[in-house]
């Protein structure tokens, strides 16, 4: 999946990329339809006629749905339905992919991942107006009418994904954070006290819905009788919609389900003050807001048609390619016989050696693979030979170019070798699409070629030829770069002297593409190594973990002379050794190895590998310097067995690339790994490691979902970069927990008749049992590692001083949250807390904190920041908003309380936001906006009942801006008389003056108890 990004000068160009990067979709909007959309069905999913029934009737609903929700502006066009290879019945219907493909499919149908069961969700790497990755429906969805009862109509719930995954909006719900204090004024009124307390999560704010612990109570709507806990109702309190005098149509993006609701919430309804992701990410935008700034939406593009009477979809149904098909294309003109670096091995030397990696280990079983020569003119070195076994691997890599050609100014043809690689895959009348021409070269094509780039480059387009680069040391071809991404492909980059960069980018280019994770290939280690004459051996420790062992390979190259360096496996159960060497062991395990003097490559291969830790021992064969790389592969354990996946991508924000790593067994989310990125720069140096976290910081959304991100920063020459990513169990020890389920279809408990009785979903109040954790930790898969390359990017340093000059600014804070310290003395102040940004994005750290508040209009935080109420030292009680934290780092800083004239108030709402500063003057972005309620008398939740011994009082979090994912409850002690209060969630009940009078009220009666008390003394006495 790894792809490069290719920074232009210009900003426009490089965002495009870096979108159709993430979601890898060629559907387009055009005349108000979309077209290119592609649903494929996963090859472990059994052939099911009514399924592919299902998925049509599903799309059509959905194409009027959203006709309607986008105010008939866009509607379903052509859509493919993509069968797997396996599905026998449909290979004589069904016409053969036209280079569709599952790996970059709109929608998946795939089993069940473990954190969302049925429930339809979208994956979703990057924040607001972000285009998603995929769609996950399971079969069961489309094919079990009791999906109906749980999401609501099918094309409903289409529709809500789909917003997700081409506009990048969020959920207007929450499940961690179901109801909040609104700071303008509450929705539910409280069956106890018949106080409005809390508000639901939900847009529009008003949606009339009732909330009880148990179906056997009594519903109103607007009401509820849940039990309130330190303001909040409890986790048990579900929440119903019924009928009302009052008709909502909005918001799909809250309750889809609901038979009345056909749009989204634009800006005359948007509930900006609920706790939710599409308030934290959109910086309080509606959904329609985002969905009409969108590319398929803005400058008035796609203006409402009249209605139509046929928007349905016009469907095709494809048959998977069965096998993959790559054709090498390799440079061996003159400059090809350039030596680098300290190895001594010329250009074409490692071309070889990596040629010969991708042909006997990294294409795929069952792929065909054919060979072009190219310098002035190409060659037909063999044409496509299916690859199965060991012996046919060997019998083609024997093909591969032996001589470098000759050097003149007309001696690389590029365009020649694409040429000859379209008729390959055309050889005999076959369909080229998806065909990948794998190109390796060392710089630009010769002017005077017969055949240029540009000769061939709409061919190959318009054929769905898919082309990989791999630039060889230098390279200034930004026209065959950009072919590369054009096509659908990525390119690499490996510097110099730089052979595991080539070998990293071929196991990359090999990536299967029909969805098979059984078939899959995965890098467990890949290291290069340079003996000095003084240098003897090296040892490496291999992890070997239980959902892998099957089809492992250790293979070792090496660079000067004939002999292979003596190698000594050992095996976790240490009862033999394997080896090319027996005068290394008295006891060698049956013998596994192949030499190729010619490549100089050493090869084990082993069916099935004992899982556990093994040890690889080399030791080089003579006293000269050596550089040997070592690259160990293995495959699923079984078809049974969910392999350990790590996926990844690169991308740019605001200029600066990006790296992103998805670690999941199977597709359920792996939690608490240490991932770690390096990049190799131009002249082939690496920087220093960069760790990938999940924390919810920029650029990492949303904390603990399993994708890991960083900024890539501290390099300042122009030039080509690549990056690596090698992840492994070991548990940083911060909390992974967590029940939340994101970018998902609302699941339907039930609703309320007229008469206020509920009638449950029959299917249960959740579609997975109560507490059903999110994801999978990492520690409790035991010992694992994986590396993949991410791919290359351009690098154009960004203008303003020089190229070592700082003009990169801290990154955005995307976790703010607001709390008020202590309920019972509001002049504690109000607690913030948020993520440390860096100095440059998320390194480093930051000069300063520039912190302002408002009280109101909390827009006035996004369109006029500096005219409001700025944070000083003076203001400051704990903390320090000069001396910032390592980027990172959790940052606490307790402000005073804001200065309230009129002593009448008993609270009022407050808004506030951060920008840090680095200490060259640049400037970070707005954060999100914390909302919260301040109250000045202690609130009704606050008033105890009977006296109470010291205590602490809970941060609470009242805001818009609380991830859905975790909530950070801070605790600080209180004076001796204050009354315990603890609060763990956003919601806290709404309090006026109300709360003064009960407090009145309650003094009162307490006196005439204490008068009755004493009267009755006095009369016994």
């Amino acid at each position: 999946m790894a792809f490069s990004c290719i920074l232009l000068y210009l900003l426009l160009n490089w965002i495009c990329f870096a979108d159709a990067q993430i979601s890898k979709s060629n559907v387009i909007l055009e005349d108000n339809k979309y077209n290119g959309i592609v649903i494929a069905i996963n090859p472990h999913v059994p052939e099911s006629n009514d399924l592919i029934d299902s998925i049509k009737e599903s799309w059509r609903e959905a194409s009027n749905i959203l006709f309607t929700a986008t105010k008939q502006r866009a509607y379903i066009g052509e859509v493919t339905i993509l069968v797997p290879s396996n599905w026998t019945n449909y290979k004589t219907t069904a016409t053969v992919s036209d280079g569709e493909t599952y790996d970059k499919a709109d929608v998946i149908i795939a089993k069940p991942n473990p954190s969302y069961g049925d429930a339809p969700y979208t994956l979703q790497y990057g924040g607001c107006g972000s285009p998603g990755s995929y769609i996950h429906f399971t079969p069961n969805y489309f094919l079990d009418e009791h999906m109906v009862t749980n999401f609501g109509k099918r094309g409903k719930a289409i529709v809500h994904e789909w917003a997700h995954y081409r506009w990048g909006v969020f959920d207007e719900t929450s499940e961690v954070n179901p109801f909040y204090d609104d700071v303008d004024g509450n929705s539910l009124s409280d069956d106890n006290t018949g106080q409005k307390l809390n508000s639901a999560t939900q847009c529009p704010k008003d949606f009339r819905v009732c909330c009880v612990e148990s179906t056997d109570e009594e519903c109103r709507l607007g009401r509820s009788s849940c039990q309130i806990e330190n303001g909040l109702y409890t986790e048990d309190c579900i929440c119903y919609p019924g009928n009302s005098d009052v008709v909502y149509n909005t918001s799909l993006m809250s309750y889809q389900y609901h038979e009345e609701i056909v749009e989204f919430c634009d800006e005359t309804n948007h509930n900006m003050n609920a706790p939710n992701q599409q308030n934290r990410l959109c910086g309080l935008r509606s959904v329609w807001d985002v969905i009409e700034e969108s590319v398929d939406f803005q400058g008035n593009k796609n203006p409402p048609t009249e209605a139509s009477n046929k928007v349905d979809p016009i469907f095709s149904v494809k048959i998977a390619q069965a096998s993959q098909r790559f054709v090498l294309v390799l440079d061996v003109s003159g400059s090809m016989a350039g030596i680098d670096g300290t190895s001594g091995e010329t250009r074409f030397d490692q071309m070889q050696k990596a040629a010969n990696y991708f042909i006997v280990n990294s294409a795929p079983p069952g792929s065909y693979v054919g060979i072009i020569e190219f310098d002035r003119s190409a060659r037909n070195n063999s044409g496509l030979v299916k690859v199965e076994t060991l012996n046919s691997r060997e019998n083609l890599a024997r093909k591969l170019p032996k001589n470098v050609g000759e050097s003149c100014s007309v001696c690389t043809c590029i365009g020649c070798g694409l040429k000859m690689g379209i008729q390959m895959l055309e050889a005999g009348g076959a369909n080229a699409a998806a065909g990948q021409l794998l190109v390796m070269t060392d710089g630009l094509e010769t002017s005077g070629s017969t055949i240029l780039i540009a000769d061939v480059a709409d061919d190959i387009k318009s054929k769905k030829i898919v082309i990989q680069t791999l630039f060889v040391y230098i390279s200034e071809n930004q026209e065959l770069a950009d072919l590369s991404i054009e096509s659908g492909g990525s390119w690499f980059f490996a510097g110099e002297d730089n052979l595991l960069a080539l070998l990293d980018a071929y196991d990359q280019m090999a990536e299967v593409t029909d969805g098979d994770d059984t078939k899959k290939t995965f890098q467990i280690l890949s290291e290069s190594y340079r003996l000095e004459s003084s240098d003897s051996s090296f040892i490496n420790n291999i992890i070997i973990d239980e959902t892998i062992g099957r089809n492992t390979v250790f293979t070792y190259t090496w660079s000067y002379g004939d002999i292979a360096p003596s190698v000594l496996l050992t095996p976790p159960y240490g009862n033999c050794f394997y080896t090319n060497d027996k005068s290394m062991t008295a006891n060698p395990c049956p013998d596994v190895h192949s030499i190729n003097v010619d490549y100089k490559t050493l090869r084990f291969g082993l069916d099935n590998t004992a899982y556990g830790t093994w040890a690889s021992y080399v030791q080089k064969p003579d006293s000269n310097s050596q550089t040997i790389t070592v690259v160990v592969t293995s495959m699923a354990a079984s078809d049974e067995v969910e392999p350990i996946i790590v996926e990844s991508i690169l991308s740019f924000e605001r200029g600066q690339p990006l790296v992103y790593a998805k670690v999941s067994q199977g597709l359920n989310p792996v939690l608490g790994a240490t991932v770690i990125a390096t990049v190799v720069k131009p002249d082939g140096e690496n920087s220093s490691p960069i760790q990938l976290w999940d924390r919810g910081a920029e650029p990492d959304v949303r904390i603990n979902d399993g994708i890991y991100s960083r900024f890539l920063t501290g390099f300042s020459d122009t030039g080509k970069y690549s990056v690596k990513v090698k992840v492994q169990s070991d548990f940083l020890g911060y909390d992974t927990s967590s029940v939340v389920r994101l970018s998902t279809a609302a699941y339907n408990p039930g609703y309320v008749n007229e008469n206020g009785t509920i009638i449950p979903n029959p299917n249960g109040p959740t579609l997975l049992p109560k507490n059903t954790t999110f994801g999978i930790s990492a520690e409790s898969l035991g010992n694992f590692t994986r590396q993949i390359s991410s791919g290359s990017f351009d690098y154009v340093p960004p203008s303003g001083g020089g190229s070592h000059a700082d003009v990169l600014a801290p990154s955005k804070v995307m976790d703010l949250k607001a709390t008020q310290k202590n309920f019972t003395d509001y002049t504690q102040g109000v607690v913030l807390v948020f993520t440390s940004p860096g100095d440059d994005f998320d390194s480093g750290k930051a000069s300063e904190y520039d912190i302002r508040y408002t009280m109101g209009d909390v827009n006035e935080l996004l369109t006029n920041y500096e005219t409001c109420t700025k944070i000083d030292d003076a203001s400051v009680l704990e903390g320090n908003i000069s001396n910032p934290s390592e980027a990172g780092s959790t940052q606490t800083i307790v402000v005073q309380t804001p200065n309230v004239t009129d002593a009448n108030v008993t609270t009022i709402s407050f808004g506030y936001a951060v920008k840090a500063i680095d200490e060259s003057g640049n400037v970070g972005e707005i954060s999100n906006i914390a909302i919260l309620n301040y109250y000045f008398e202690p609130p009704v939740f606050a008033v105890p009942t009977t006296t109470s011994s010291p205590s602490t009082a809970a941060y609470l979090s009242t805001s818009a801006n609380l991830t859905d994912d975790t909530i950070t409850s801070s605790i600080s002690t209180t004076s001796s008389d204050a009354k315990t209060v603890v609060v763990t969630s956003s919601v806290l009940s709404s309090t006026t003056n109300t709360s003064r009078q009960n407090l009145y009220i309650g003094i009162g009666t307490l006196l005439l108890i204490l008068t009755a008390s004493l009267a009755t003394a006095v009369m016994q006495n």
